[in-house]
C-alpha cells in the first residue's frame, strides 16, 4: 500500500470515528457505551478543529451544536462547565474547575465565527461569551495579567501543574484577542467586556515569566528585573531561584510562588 492510500485510509477512519461522536447536541468525547457519552467543552472544541479541516457539513453542525450545549448550561457567574451529558442534562463536578473550558469555548466561538460569518449566532450567544471572558479575568486573582490556575484546574488533572500555567495562560493569549476581534463583528452599541492587562500585555508577561534566555537577560539584565519588578514583586524574587537554571528551548510548564516546573509542556509550547 503506497503512502497516499495510508493516509487516505486514516483519514476516513478518523472521519468515522468523528461521525460516530457527532449528535445533535454536539460531539460526544467517545462514541463508546463504556467511553465518555459527555460533551466535553475541551474535547468538543479541539474536535471542532477537525470538523473544519475537514469541511464536512455534518461535523460542522456538531460543532455548532456543541456551542449551543455549552451555552445552554453556562452558569450564572459565566463558567463553562468541564462537561455536560446531553442525554440527562447531567453536569460532572468531578475536577470541575476547569478554566481551559471556558477558554475553548471562546475559541470556538471565534473559529465558528471566522468560518461562517453568521453575526446574529454571534449576538445571540455574545452575553455568555462575555461573561465567559469575565470570569476568566477572576481567575487571575492577584491581577498580574496571567490566570492562576489550581492543581486539577484543566485536563492536566494528573501532573502537579499550578499557578501561572503555560498551557492556560497561552489560550488566554488566544483568547483574549478572539474576543478583541468578535466585538468588530458587532453593532458599537452592544456592551463588551474589556480587560483590565490587554492581549498585548498578556503576551509580554507570559514571555517575560516563563521563556528563560540566559544571553538575552545578561545584556538586558537590569532592564528585564525592572519589568518584572514593575509587573509583579514577587516575580522578580522569584526570578533569582529560576536564575539557577539555564537557557531552555522551551516555555517552563508553569511559574508558582516559590516553584516552577522544569520540563517540555509540548501541548502549551505548540
Amino acid at each position: 500500500m503506497n503512502d497516499e492510500r495510508v493516509i487516505d485510509e486514516a483519514r476516513q477512519r478518523a472521519l468515522a470515528v468523528l461521525h460516530q461522536c457527532a449528535t445533535k447536541r454536539g460531539f460526544r468525547a467517545s462514541a463508546l457505551a463504556a467511553g465518555y457519552p459527555q460533551i466535553w467543552a475541551r474535547d468538543s472544541m479541539i474536535t471542532f478543529l477537525g470538523a473544519v479541516a475537514s469541511a464536512d457539513p455534518t461535523l460542522i453542525a456538531a460543532g455548532r451544536a456543541s456551542l449551543e450545549t455549552l451555552s445552554a448550561y453556562q452558569s450564572t457567574r459565566g463558567l463553562i462547565q468541564l462537561n455536560v451529558n446531553p442525554d440527562t442534562g447531567y453536569i460532572s463536578t468531578e475536577n470541575a474547575g476547569a478554566a481551559d473550558a471556558n477558554l475553548w469555548y471562546l475559541l470556538g466561538h471565534y473559529l465558528h465565527a471566522r468560518l461562517t460569518g453568521d453575526s446574529a449566532f454571534l449576538q445571540r450567544h455574545w452575553a455568555g461569551i462575555d461573561r465567559a471572558l469575565r470570569w476568566l479575568e477572576y481567575q487571575d486573582m492577584n491581577e498580574c495579567g496571567l490566570l492562576e490556575i489550581p492543581e486539577a484546574g484543566n485536563w492536566m488533572d494528573l501532573l502537579a501543574v499550578r499557578y501561572n500555567t503555560l498551557y492556560d495562560n497561552a489560550l488566554y493569549y488566544a483568547a483574549a484577542l478572539a474576543h478583541q476581534e468578535l466585538a468588530t463583528m458587532l453593532p458599537s452599541t452592544v456592551a463588551r467586556h474589556r480587560l483590565a492587562i490587554d492581549a498585548a500585555c498578556i503576551h509580554e508577561r507570559l514571555n517575560s515569566l516563563m521563556w528563560i534566555d540566559r544571553c538575552w537577560v545578561a545584556e538586558h539584565f537590569a532592564e528585564h528585573l525592572e519589568k518584572l519588578k514593575s509587573f509583579r514583586l514577587e516575580w522578580f524574587m522569584l526570578y533569582h531561584n529560576i536564575g539557577t537554571i539555564s537557557s531552555r528551548p522551551y516555555y517552563l510548564p508553569w511559574v508558582a510562588f516559590r516553584e516552577y516546573g522544569d520540563w517540555c509542556d509540548s501541548l502549551g509550547n505548540l
